[in-house]
């Protein structure tokens, strides 16, 4: 990529994140539609924010797929951020060894599918390169011509500090059986802490969400080498409802989430059971994966090319039309209310319907509204309950007086329910 296209990729890049990190609003991840099924496998598992360790080399995969017939010449880079996702002043050499470009070159077209695509895959960190220092990193993957297909957020910890944890009920009673609220001690091992509230920054994100996000205050209190943060109703998260479900794994099968399939228009098209308002319902356990999905398919091997894409119609029944819009929300929209996840309003049916392009797959989802001043949220669609089964991300950066950057030395995954 010649300089000038470089230049301005990277300025759009920039320009995006801090719009949404001055005032610690949370970051919308930069997208392209025709880019789908974007996911990380890490240690067997699906993730949406990998961490990264800086001395151990552990291999993470990213795959992706471009509604497109034919492939692109793609490629991709690293870059690092503060504790905000504000460019740090580290350069790249101080933050990657390696080349800052690298190219894409896994690639296969999809073979006998319906809606035509280019299946891409990655290894991180591959041989060409690796993290020198913690942090931040946001990876940033464009065509040769400079135009932006995708960003995600990558972490990378020493884990250096220890941490003790435990999940408690909020005291409000108020919030007592739908919220849940966090009571940890970080323990800080051979550094000394002087001033916590100067020297470190701890966020909490629950389900990879960071719409979730909240930056702490200062501790309760602390010592040079443990840091506890006690919840007074100060570190409270709604509990929300066990995530939503739909199972789209075959084209040739009816599934319990499936009423039935169609074929127009050379697309295939599956009309999912109807959904309700879950507001004021009940909890009821079932199992989740909080929030995520996964592309895979029951009628076809090597289905990461042989998978097909489906029109997928959600419906939400309501008797009345909400003040606010209603989205499908997820990991499968990028945590984002974006405008082709939109439900519309049918006065008829008396629902809320929705279509869209989806692999074959299993899907977590929630409905979520979005108000005039852009806050999110899923209480008036979902509810919460206390004992929803949750994931929480605990990080920690850390910066010494004087020091450059913001190293994370916590980058810790907790389950509520474990």
């Amino acid at each position: 990529m010649v300089n000038i296209q470089k230049f301005l990729l990277l300025l759009l890049v920039h320009f995006c994140m801090n719009v949404y990190s001055q005032d610690m609003k949370p970051i919308d991840t930069i997208y392209n539609p025709l880019v789908k099924s974007i996911y990380f496998r890490q240690n067997g598992e699906i993730v949406i924010h990998p961490i990264f360790f800086v001395d151990r080399e552990k291999s993470t995969l990213l795959e992706f797929d471009l509604i497109e017939g034919s492939p692109r010449n793609l490629h991709y880079s690293l870059y690092h951020y503060d504790r905000y996702w504000t460019p740090s002043e580290i350069e790249f050499g101080e933050a990657i060894q390696g080349f800052e470009e690298q190219e894409i070159t896994n690639f296969r077209t999809s073979k006998q599918t319906l809606v035509p695509y280019v299946h891409y895959s990655l290894y991180l960190p591959d041989q060409q390169w690796s993290f020198r220092i913690t942090g931040n990193y946001l990876l940033v993957v464009y065509d040769r011509e400079g135009g932006l297909l995708f960003t995600r957020r990558l972490f990378v910890t020493s884990n250096s500090f220890g941490i003790e944890a435990k999940f408690i009920s909020p005291t409000s009673a108020e919030l007592f059986r739908s919220h849940i609220a966090i009571d940890f001690a970080l323990k800080t091992n051979q550094f000394k802490i002087i001033n916590p509230v100067k020297e470190l920054s701890v966020q909490i994100i629950q389900n990879e969400d960071f719409n979730t996000r909240k930056v702490l205050g200062e501790p309760s209190f602390f010592s040079p080498n443990n840091i506890h943060y006690k919840s007074i109703d100060g570190i409270v998260f709604g509990g929300m409802k066990e995530y939503r479900r739909k199972d789209i794994r075959t084209t040739v099968h009816l599934t319990q989430d499936i009423d039935y399939w169609d074929e127009r228009d050379g697309n295939f098209h599956c009309w999912l059971e109807h959904d309700i308002v879950r507001a004021h319902k009940p909890y009821y356990t079932e199992t989740d994966i909080n929030g995520r999905y996964i592309c895979i398919s029951n009628d076809v091997p090597e289905d990461e090319v042989r998978s097909d894409y489906v029109m997928a119609h959600f419906t939400l029944n309501s008797n009345t039309e909400y003040d606010e819009p209603i989205y499908i929300y997820g990991a499968l929209t990028d945590y984002q209310c974006k405008e082709e996840f939109r439900m519309n309003y049918d006065a008829v049916k008396r629902a809320y319907l929705g279509q869209v392009l989806l692999k074959n797959g299993f899907y977590n989802f929630m409905y979520a509204t979005k108000d005039s001043d852009g806050l999110i949220s899923t209480e008036s669609m979902e509810g919460n309950w206390y004992e929803t089964e949750n994931e929480y991300m605990i990080l920690c950066y850390y910066r010494p007086h004087g020091g450059r950057y913001d190293q994370l030395v916590l980058a810790s995954v907790l389950n509520s329910n474990r």
